[in-house]
């Protein structure tokens, strides 16, 4: 493990958004967990070394976080860190005694405590003082290493939310930096966290609110055609506005103003002004410097609280904030962009969005590791996680050398046949170009595969021995094809030892698509040229397959490319290994809960005919952990009710609206606890990756799905609403 340490360091460096990996930064170390994952290294390993990290705090930094308390100029009594007064020089009035307490350790002088008496402590002749002890007699409850502490400086509580530096911000400040912000996303200077052309429609949701504020009365088609109009006059010019195809398309995807604004101003406990600061409401993209702007603003707004009511307010909506607009928790928040106002009691409130194009848009992405933590928070009953994830940890562990076996394989076609690909090599730039879609054949291409392929190591290594031109894409292709599947670089990711593998995956994916449905037209009795004809002018939605660069004699060529063929097998063969994995882990799953019925003393008959009837505690300990990678138990719970907004195309929904069809499709009586109920009645589907309900009616209702995607060394497990969850909250829209 040690020898690829600086491998490591390097891979964590590139993918931190500063390039300075921070052990203190619970986001940065989310990065360093996948790397570790992907380097192969055991589990226990990798959660032993993230808890150290974690924990590590040295006395000096304690003594840094402390408060002491001074007199300013004016005789006031302040508060200031120790780090803070340091950092403010020797003319801040507590420099003096800060600079005592980190040369000594010691406290200041006349600084006194209130420590209470042994007694108060509840000292024992045997077991001396209580370490845990306070005057209510409830034990100190731990604080998570995120968990900021809200009497410390500013500085320290950005630290711990989300990183980066606090700067003092006001109403006007904040709304002059979200327009820069919006300005740059629109030069393509910045991105969200979906990057490129998703931010730009996570940004016209941000300008579709804004239009629904102040038009409130549009129908739906005014309301699109102003959007459109404000784009134009005020981004015409940039790279992403001056494209109307683009910006048509966006329009369509993401205007849900009108039903977001609606849904906020009708929901009385968030108190919507009448009347707003200006530039307000603020509408913004959670991009590195968005995220930045409302965090310093809440900050602010919190220091300068003149009432304990009016502290606790901000508190809560830091917390939220944290939980939903950054990646500190170590687990991802699912905000993409955010709305901004003032209430009835003249403080700011946040409401975070999660922007979806369509109900059939993956909802949750986890790695291993991430799902692992959420199956170690959900358990249930005396079920085992270690059992639950060593099944997950296995199927992963199998993933890994399916990828490894296909790597090694593309390596042996492309050295067979050295020539030949040398020689196809502009057709093969010319779709990962402009070929290579996404979840849908007929979306549009994107060259973000061979963007990634650029910084392969092993690419730039090649290209720099040969003399070749790295901004030339057909180079790139070229180096990709030359260093597939080599030592060190057998994996399957967008990590920078992987990427040019990725490349060649994505490609034979869309040589196989193409292929695939020429087939069919040849078996419906189309001549090869007849079938090629047919496609290259087909469309979906005016959408041309895998994003229209393919000609019709490109489409032939490829149909009579046997070596291309050879790729596409090792692919899909690699496809159905991780189908395998994922139905194999199901399996075991159900083991686990008919072996533990067996355990108690029932026969199998006895054990399978009981699993049949109700879930388990091992499957509702894994349907608990998908709910929560869903957020479903938020928004079961209430938790986020006057938090959140899901946007999808031009609809909104609430977690209310969740919370209800979730009880309705499992016919919950409105007694007891929706969550557990859930638990008990949602049941894997056997034989697929379905969460599903069976009815009164014995009907089935089909409510989600964890589908195992082929992402990185290691399968992403994505999580999806089925049909029947989504025809319900299409109806609740």
């Amino acid at each position: 493990m040690i020898k690829n340490l600086n491998e490591i360091l390097k891979e964590w460096a590139y993918r931190v958004d500063n390039g300075q990996p921070n052990p203190k930064n619970s986001a940065h170390l989310y990065h360093l967990s996948e790397i570790l994952i992907e380097y192969k290294w055991p589990f226990e390993v990798i959660e032993e070394l993230l808890q150290n990290l974690t924990e590590q705090d040295s006395e000096r930094e304690k003594i840094m976080k402390k408060v002491i308390k001074y007199k300013n100029k004016d005789g006031e009594d302040k508060e200031i860190s120790v780090g803070g007064a340091l950092k403010q020089g020797e003319e801040h009035p507590a420099y003096k005694q800060a600079k005592q307490m980190t040369d000594t350790g010691d406290k200041p002088k006349g600084d006194k405590v209130d420590e209470p008496s042994d007694f108060e402590r509840g000292t024992d002749q045997n077991k001396g003082v209580d370490p845990d002890y306070t005057r209510d007699k409830k034990p100190k409850k731990k604080k998570s290493d995120y968990e900021p502490d809200f009497d410390s400086s500013p500085e320290e509580i950005a630290n711990k939310l989300g990183g980066g530096e606090f700067k003092e911000t006001n109403n006007e400040n904040a709304v002059k930096q979200i327009s820069s912000n919006r300005q740059n996303i629109f030069d393509n200077k910045v991105s969200g966290k979906g990057g490129g052309e998703t931010s730009v429609q996570e940004e016209i949701a941000s300008i579709s609110r804004e239009m629904a504020q102040q038009y409130p009365n549009d129908s739906q088609e005014e309301h699109e055609t102003r959007v459109s109009k404000y784009v134009t006059d005020n981004y015409g010019d940039t790279k992403f506005g001056s494209n109307e195809k683009t910006m048509n398309k966006l329009i369509k995807k993401s205007c849900s103003g009108l039903s977001v604004m609606k849904k906020i101003k009708n929901n009385k406990n968030q108190k919507y002004a009448e009347e707003q600061p200006k530039g307000f409401p603020l509408n913004l993209t959670y991009t590195q410097d968005g995220t930045q702007t409302v965090q310093n603003l809440l900050i602010t707004k919190l220091k300068n609280a003149e009432t304990e009511e009016e502290k606790e307010h901000y508190k809560n909506q830091l917390r939220k904030f944290q939980e939903m607009a950054t990646s500190s928790t170590g687990v991802e928040g699912d905000g993409d962009t955010a709305v901004v106002f003032m209430d009835d009691d003249g403080r700011l409130r946040v409401v975070h969005s999660s922007n979806k194009q369509t109900l059939s848009d993956q909802f949750s992405n986890a790695t291993v590791l991430s799902a692992a933590r959420a199956v170690n928070d959900s358990v249930v009953g005396d079920a085992e996680p270690n059992a639950i994830n060593d099944v997950i940890e296995s199927s992963v562990e199998d993933a890994v050398e399916f990828n490894k076996t296909y790597t090694k394989g593309v390596r042996n076609i492309i050295d067979e046949n050295e020539e030949h690909f040398d020689n196809i090599n502009p057709l093969l730039t010319k779709i990962s170009a402009g070929g290579l879609t996404g979840k849908a054949e007929f979306d549009k291409g994107s060259p973000k595969y061979l963007k990634n392929a650029r910084k392969s190591k092993a690419v730039i290594k090649y290209i720099e021995d040969n003399g070749l031109d790295i901004n030339n894409d057909e180079h790139v292709v070229k180096a990709a094809m030359k260093v597939a599947g080599t030592d060190g670089a057998d994996g399957v990711s967008d990590a920078m030892v992987n990427s040019h593998n990725k490349m060649i995956l994505k490609i034979s994916k869309t040589t196989a698509g193409v292929r695939d449905k020429l087939q069919k037209l040849i078996d419906s009795g189309k001549s090869v040229e007849e079938a090629a004809e047919i496609l290259s002018k087909r469309t979906v939605k005016g959408k041309p397959l895998f994003g229209g660069v393919l000609s019709t004699d490109e489409m032939i060529k490829i149909y009579n490319d046997k070596n291309l063929k050879k790729l596409e097998d090792e692919s899909k063969t690699r496809g159905q290994s991780l189908q395998d994995a994922h139905d194999s882990s199901v399996t075991s799953l159900v083991e686990l809960d008919i072996n533990s019925y067996i355990e108690q003393g029932m026969s199998e008959e006895e054990a399978r005919k009981k699993y049949e009837n109700e879930a388990g505690e091992h499957e509702r300990t894994y349907t608990r952990s998908f709910m929560k990678r869903m957020h479903f138990d938020k928004y079961i719970n209430g938790d986020v009710d006057d938090d959140k907004v899901i946007e999808i195309g031009n609809i909104a929904l609430t977690p209310k609206d969740f919370r209800e069809c979730l009880g309705t499709l499992t016919e919950w009586d409105g007694e007891g606890d929706l969550m557990s109920h859930v638990e008990k009645t949602m049941r894997i589907k056997p034989g697929t990756q379905s969460l599903m309900f069976v009815n009164s009616k014995g009907e089935e209702q089909e409510l989600a799905e964890d589908t195992w995607r082929t992402a990185g060394d290691q399968p992403k497990i994505a999580g999806r609403l089925n049909k029947d969850l989504r025809k319900c909250l299409a109806g609740k829209a």
